[in-house]
């Protein structure tokens, strides 16, 4: 959230700079994972089970073409300015990801920098989020297919080694070079192209919805029993948790509340959330 305040205030070389991204990942991993720089040495993604030999999902570039490959980014970001702004946010966040510059946090990052350039290029306001990485993320198997697009079709190209203790090494890096430096993002676009559709037709008219709904229930409470703002938020969020109702377990949370005036405020606000039911049934 810090981060996502700050999206699109400073220019693009600012946020690309090493020192930006790495205190951006400082501040999004784990601190004993957190990097002071772009890494220089080999890594993949992938999985492994005990006796078996690891499974390579994607091979990164070569630690020794990372701070290359992101001087090449940021000259990309510069040299599509102007460009649909959709299309550069895909640009450069995937072009981000496929250099793969941290040992972790890469998609965090990633998905940081398409709200961030959404935002510089004017597609969603100054202040304002457009929940694309929500889409992204609640509809994986779409995110996964986008992501193999590239890291499959790489597989033929780049040829490996992986020792016993699961070190990766590239067997051609000259060859493999220009699909490092050169990537076809041509997918990779398409699909930021329909998760912001998708994001503008379902997850923010949810969240809208969502939002007029809460707004009608506190009103409805309130006539029930006019308590402070925490306390309302607190008992709408265990209502909202338990479908309607308040659990025995958080009951006690609530003295105050006569059990007349708990029945009445579940009803209230089962029927403002019944209307959210009713409104997103008519967006769709």
């Amino acid at each position: 959230m810090r981060a996502l305040r700050d999206a699109g205030k400073s220019t693009f070389a600012e946020v690309l700079a090493e020192s930006a991204l790495a205190e951006l990942q400082n501040l999004i991993v784990e601190q004993r994972y957190a990097q002071a720089a772009f890494r220089d040495w080999q890594n993949y993604v992938g999985e492994s089970m005990p006796g078996r030999a690891p499974i390579v999902h994607y091979v990164c570039p070569p630690g020794n073409m990372v701070r290359d490959l992101m001087a090449g980014l940021v000259d990309c970001a510069a040299r599509t300015q102007g460009v649909h702004p959709i299309v550069r946010a895909a640009l450069v966040s995937f072009g981000f990801v496929f250099i793969h510059p941290f040992e972790d946090g890469n998609g965090r990052i990633h998905r940081f920098l398409i709200h961030d350039f959404l935002g510089r290029d004017g597609v969603v306001p100054a202040g304002m989020v457009l929940p694309v990485s929500a889409h992204m993320l609640h509809h994986p198997q779409e995110y996964d297919r986008v992501l193999d697009s590239y890291s499959k079709p790489l597989r033929t190209v780049v040829s490996i080694s992986v020792d016993d203790d699961e070190q990766l090494t590239i067997n051609n890096p000259a060859e493999a070079s220009g699909s490092y430096r050169y990537p076809d993002l041509t997918g990779q676009v398409h699909y930021l192209l329909q998760a912001v559709e998708q994001t503008i037709r379902t997850e923010l008219v949810t969240e809208i919805v969502f939002i007029r709904s809460y707004d009608r229930a506190k009103v409805a409470i309130r006539e029930v029993v006019d308590m402070p703002n925490a306390r309302l938020d607190l008992l709408i969020k265990l209502l909202y948790q338990n479908k309607g109702s308040l659990s025995n377990g958080k009951r006690p949370l609530f003295k105050e509340i006569v059990d007349e005036e708990l029945a009445r405020i579940e009803m209230a606000f089962q029927a403002a959330f019944a209307e959210q039911t009713i409104e997103l049934g008519e967006a769709d």
